[in-house]
């Protein structure tokens, strides 16, 4: 059921056909049309217990509401009203050593995504999991980005994000999972 309420609530087809409002909230009877058996206990609970925050709540003229915090798909023009990452000096994106290969030139690219992922912090609970594909940690310079018009924001749940493209040269520093600082020429911060 969480499968179908981030599919259904990120990338349907059309707000329209959903009832979503511009801000991405979805009314409990609209939802409950298209997800057979979701009841508000159920749609509270999935909630709660996501770990990744990719849902909030709000009741809006008495009736529950609810809308995936990021990620939803570009043709659906939902205006999350993101907040400016001002007070972040820097943010960290993990990849693979593959990856890396080609960021560490042409910098972070977001691809067929919305925006380019960020975390806050440089571990685990900041969304950048241990595991064998994440093997470099690039952390981007925020300030330096805003400074030359490239807009980082974070969602309500936290994650830093960017259309980019940001450029090697908005890296303060890239490292692989044991510390160990990697090359990547261009430098803001020598």
């Amino acid at each position: 059921m969480e499968r179908d309420l981030v599919k259904l609530l990120r990338h349907a087809g059309s707000r329209d056909k959903v009832g979503m409002r511009q801000d991405g909230y979805t009314s409990l009877p609209s939802l409950q049309r298209h997800i057979g058996g979701l009841t508000e206990e159920k749609l509270r609970q999935i909630v709660r217990v996501d770990e990744k925050g990719r849902f909030s709540l709000k009741e809006i003229d008495g009736v529950l509401h609810c809308r995936a915090t990021q990620g939803h798909s570009k043709h659906l023009g939902v205006d999350l009203n993101h907040k400016p990452a001002t007070s972040l000096e820097l943010a960290y994106h993990g990849t693979n050593r593959g990856a890396w290969e080609s960021i560490k030139h042409e910098g972070l690219q977001r691809g067929r995504r919305q925006h380019i992922h960020m975390a806050q912090r440089p571990t685990e609970e900041a969304g950048i999991p241990r595991s064998s594909a994440i093997t470099v940690i690039i952390a981007v310079d925020v300030k330096k980005a805003n400074q030359r018009g490239v807009e980082i924001t974070v969602s309500e749940n936290g994650v830093v994000l960017s259309e980019g493209p940001i450029c090697p040269c908005l890296f303060r520093s890239a490292n692989d999972r044991s510390g160990s600082a990697l090359d990547f020429g261009c430098r803001l911060h020598q």
